[in-house]
């Protein structure tokens, strides 16, 4: 999952990021804190705590219902998507 502002450069290199892996098994969700993200979380409660960090798009990386600490630099991220 992505948390930050579809619009935003932090928020796409987080998507450049797992978009430039070959991850077949893997789920990609966008949480930009609006009301689409409100309504996916009727259905999946976990989403309401996804958040930016310090206001900057943050990566939660998860597997087999277990997260990793999230974080907001991309080069932490690509290594947890690396670390698979």
């Amino acid at each position: 999952m992505i948390a930050g502002d579809p619009k935003a450069v932090d928020t796409r290199e987080m998507l450049r990021v797992v978009s430039s892996r070959y991850l077949p098994n893997m789920v990609l969700l966008l949480a930009d804190g609006g009301a689409a993200q409100a309504q996916l979380a009727s259905g999946l409660p976990f989403l309401e705590g996804v958040s930016r960090i310090g206001g900057k798009a943050t990566a939660y990386i998860c597997e087999d219902l277990l997260c990793k600490l999230p974080t907001t630099d991309p080069k932490v991220a690509a290594d947890l998507l690396d670390s698979k």
